[in-house]
């Protein structure tokens, strides 16, 4: 791959793990300013309070938080958070998307019988509070409207011995802002099948991410994928966040081979990932065998 497309693959930044640490951060957009958004993904191992205070941003926020074991519906431990003075509790398999300038926080996990893994994005770079005048005074809509749950279906694939579990997606709940999807994939045929087929490109930025399950070898993806960027293919076998900048081509990905159970997820910001045609859009850039030619792309920056 070129020197100048390896600045959107993200790494986690290995850092000593033990069973005393509650929690492992894995990749946040401070160690990472390449990233043109707020980003932060971690294993919970142990009860934990994510945040202790209320604070509003001016772009919306969006949490998710998923079990590591092999449970379609239950997180495996008990979340609380206050949304806009009305709070939000659960035992289940969740995505809150908190709208701009609505306080927000108090976060705890609590129960921990599993790890919990989680991952928060936002449209903005920075991740600092606004002043408490300009906050929204409350959040008067149901939380229902901001929220997901798993739908713990199995997605049958046109092969039957291709699925995925535990999928979620922002297009089931029309309050909700951009594209979101997360899913815990549980491949049975992993011997080289694309899972997305064709090159595309979204008017808005968008991150696609590859995590493994195993909270206790957070580094480790335990699998191996191939993906597309910008006319290239890479692999991925190791944890990893790929930021792409609006018309930045991507795709296929191939699934090789999976060893144990992958999150997966991909986060449309912004006014959300509206796709155009993919053949015409590639061709108004001059996209020619799959290379974007003579096309000079903004730094995300």
């Amino acid at each position: 791959m070129r020197a100048d497309m390896q600045k959107y693959l993200i790494h986690p930044i290995e850092r000593p793990v033990d069973d005393s640490e509650a929690k492992v951060d894995l990749i946040r957009s401070k160690d990472n300013p390449i990233m043109g958004c707020f980003y932060e993904s971690c294993y919970y191992r142990h009860d934990y309070v994510i945040c202790d205070t209320m604070y509003a941003l001016p772009y919306v926020e969006f949490f998710c938080f998923s079990n590591t074991a092999h449970d379609n519906h239950n997180l495996g431990a008990t979340l609380s958070m206050d949304i806009g003075g009305q709070k939000f509790v659960t035992d289940k398999n969740c995505m809150i998307q908190v709208p701009a300038f609505v306080p927000h926080g108090n976060i705890t996990i609590t129960d921990v019988k599993s790890p919990v893994f989680s991952f928060v994005t936002g449209e903005g770079r920075e991740h600092t509070t606004l002043p408490k005048d300009v906050w929204l005074p409350g959040y008067d809509g149901p939380l229902s409207e901001i929220t997901l749950f798993y739908n713990g279906d199995t997605i049958k694939f046109p092969n039957p011995n291709e699925y995925q579990e535990l999928v979620m997606r922002s297009t089931a709940n029309k309050t909700m802002k951009g594209d979101i999807s997360s899913s815990l994939r549980r491949w049975l045929k992993t011997d080289g099948w694309d899972y997305v087929g064709f090159a595309h490109m979204h008017n808005t930025p968008e991150i696609l991410a590859y995590y493994g399950c195993d909270a206790w070898h957070p580094f480790e993806l335990g699998g191996t994928y191939t993906q597309c960027l910008n006319g290239e293919s890479f692999i991925i076998d190791r944890p990893t966040l790929v930021y792409l900048p609006p018309y930045l081509p991507h795709c296929p990905i191939r699934v090789h081979k999976l060893e144990r159970d992958n999150f997966w997820h991909s986060a449309g910001l912004a006014t959300g990932a509206d796709s155009n045609h993919p053949e015409y859009a590639l061709r108004s850039l001059g996209m020619q065998d799959g290379v974007l030619e003579d096309v000079i792309l903004e730094e995300p920056w």
